[in-house]
């Protein structure tokens, strides 16, 4: 044991759904022709004893009966091209870890290591900037990266112990102009005016400095993933450009504004911004009495109506109360300080392929007898409704790039498609509009 044994998997011609998509994905995305495409799932196995190994080759690595297996190497055909693509350190490789997991039924008192990766194979005479291009196709640089075809000596990694957590020392008695310094030097995402605040409250609150980590969790807490801070910032300056829709979009903004003078009279708790311009309408519905059907609870961003379907079980009709769940969601924070990742959020979490859900509002349904979630393609955001009269939720629009324009002619740094699809992370989105910043809150 020790050895580092490296197995290729391939799926059989009429099983390799895979590698024909992506086939055709280089032809009618990137218009790059090529004979074919080959893609291996590669292990690299450690600490497994011979015995154990053979048994996985067969039962864990590979299906005999739609896999073709290798071992050690792949042949490569003359002209053709290779490349690996391997999770970044500390990405979570959910393949090897099912792997190991399986390897463990077969022998409980084994301690395998394993690593995966992707090998591509591409087929015929293609040149450097065509493979380039199908590389960055193929590869999501905010958790993958290319890898060499050296097998290494062993998998085994060795961290360090983690020092003390870092306390910042001084912090209450910095000056502006320090604390600045200070704040740049630790590329947040919250606003120096935040950090102003969270100066003064462990100075006159805590009376004591904060640490590092908890300097970072307030970073996360205040983000707009969190917080919905940009959707919650106050508008004092709205503009609108010259152009052809500016007449219905003024127009509609100052009814918006002569509906908040009746729905908010008196309250100087309510202001202008992108959250309240969401629910304004659901709001003016229920004060009408045109929206009782919504349930109500203590969410200011979501609701669900109560909606009668019609449903047909072995040739028997009945009527079923179901649940259409409505959510008005930014994810600008993580868009800003991680653009893939952050732009990616909503298509995974809708399960499904990117143009069909990524260029719809999201609209979820679930049966309120049954408990059963049934749209097709939704995430379940919770039964949740507003509590004041009718503040409930809108939806998002996510346009993730023309799609009658082939993918080699997008901005450069744009993923594919698939990659959105595929990409691993909870954010997204994109807000806007001119405005000036109001105070994020306490703590």
């Amino acid at each position: 044991m020790g050895e580092v044994r490296r197995i290729y998997v391939e799926k059989k011609e009429p099983f390799a759904v895979k590698a024909k998509e992506l086939h055709e994905e280089i032809g009618n995305f990137l218009g790059i022709r090529t004979e074919g495409v080959r893609v291996f799932i590669r292990y690299d196995v450690e600490n497994i004893s011979k015995e154990v190994f053979g048994q996985a080759c067969r039962t864990v690595f590979s299906e005999p009966p739609v896999d073709d297996l290798y071992q050690e190497s792949i042949d490569v055909p003359e002209g053709a091209r290779v490349f690996s693509v391997e999770f970044l350190p500390g990405q979570f490789d959910q393949r090897a870890d099912s792997a190991l997991q399986c390897v463990q039924f077969l022998k409980e008192d084994e301690e395998p290591v394993i690593r995966t990766a992707v090998t591509y194979m591409i087929l015929g005479q293609i040149t450097d900037e065509e493979f380039s291009r199908i590389k960055a196709y193929c590869i999501n640089p905010v958790d993958s990266r290319e890898t060499d075809e050296i097998k290494p000596k062993t998998l085994v990694t060795v961290f360090e112990e983690p020092g003390d957590v870092a306390l910042m020392e001084g912090f209450g008695d910095m000056g502006e102009a320090q604390l600045k310094g200070l704040y740049d030097s630790l590329s947040l995402a919250m606003t120096f005016k935040d950090f102003l605040h969270i100066q003064n409250y462990f100075r006159e609150d805590e009376k004591r400095d904060p640490s590092i980590t908890e300097i970072r969790v307030l970073d996360t807490y205040w983000s707009d993933h969190c917080r919905h801070t940009t959707f919650s910032t106050e508008l004092k300056e709205v503009e609108f450009g010259e152009g052809y829709y500016r007449t219905p979009i003024e127009t509609a903004y100052r009814s918006y504004l002569d509906t908040r003078e009746e729905i908010f009279a008196g309250r100087e708790d309510k202001y202008v911004c992108l959250m309240d311009l969401a629910l304004m309408a659901m709001r003016k519905l229920r004060k009408e009495g045109k929206l009782e059907d919504m349930e109500v609870s203590d969410e200011i961003n979501a609701c669900s109506v109560v909606v009668p379907v019609e449903m047909e079980y072995d040739g028997r009709r009945e009527t079923e109360e179901w649940l259409v769940f409505f959510k008005n969601e930014t994810h600008n924070h993580p868009t800003e300080i991680e653009p893939f990742g952050g732009a990616a959020t909503c298509l995974r979490r809708h399960q499904g392929s990117p143009f069909r859900q990524g260029l719809c509002v999201s609209g979820h349904a679930g049966h309120r007898g049954r408990g059963s979630h049934r749209a097709r393609g939704g995430h379940l955001e919770g039964q949740a409704a507003p509590e004041e009269a009718g503040e409930g939720g809108g939806g998002r629009l996510f346009l993730l790039r023309q799609p009658d324009r082939p993918c080699h002619r997008l901005r450069e740094g744009n993923l594919s498609s698939g990659l959105c699809g595929q990409a691993h992370g909870d954010r997204g989105g994109h807000g806007g509009g001119a405005q000036k910043e109001r105070g994020q809150g306490d703590l």
